[in-house]
């Protein structure tokens, strides 16, 4: 078996690289890390911000495709595992790849309403920003603004029985309230 890991948006990958580590040298399968650049949280436009979810969940579909391509993988022995963003686009990508299984752990939706409520730093400087640039009215720019977040790209034709939803309390970056209203989007 193959496992694809999805991490976090930003940072160094190293929860990425201790997952493998772990099934590599455990389980014995192969497994590749989707390496995403670092890059701030948010961003300054409504427009900036969906084009970046949009290359987010590209990203993800490209390596699959990849995978399949350059090594002759079957994808229904993939499974896929995103951490955070990681797990956003996993969920936002399930209904559209065959993967034996998916699972997102520490993800949630609506997008809008993460970067809205977290109580990480960097998110809370971008919206103090935001508020600079739109005045009160920033979260009705961004929020018509928004195309590509995970609960309008989710789709009803999801197998069920392949997605798992793993919940962490307390996460500064992703509320709990969104990791629940994720995992409620494939019930």
């Amino acid at each position: 078996h193959w496992i694809v890991l999805h991490p976090i948006l930003s940072g160094d990958n190293k929860i990425a690289r201790t997952m493998a580590n772990y099934f590599a040298t455990f389980h014995r399968w192969n497994v590749a890390i989707l390496h995403r650049g670092p890059y701030p949280y948010g961003s300054d436009t409504p427009d900036g911000f969906n084009q970046k979810l949009k290359n987010t969940y590209s990203q993800h579909q490209n390596l699959s495709y990849w995978l399949e391509r350059n090594y002759k993988i079957d994808p229904k022995k993939i499974i896929s595992i995103g951490t955070s963003m990681g797990g956003i686009a996993n969920a936002a990508s399930a209904s559209k790849m065959p993967y034996a299984g998916y699972i997102s752990i520490a993800a949630g939706c609506d997008i809008l309403d993460i970067a809205f409520t977290s109580s990480h730093p960097e998110l809370k400087e971008w919206r103090e920003r935001q508020l600079e640039n739109y005045g009160e009215n920033f979260y009705e720019e961004y929020e018509d603004g928004i195309t590509n977040d995970v609960s309008d790209l989710a789709s009803e034709n999801l197998d069920q029985t392949k997605m798992l939803t793993v919940i962490t309390l307390f996460d500064k970056i992703v509320p709990t309230k969104t990791q629940f209203r994720l995992k409620n989007l494939y019930k």
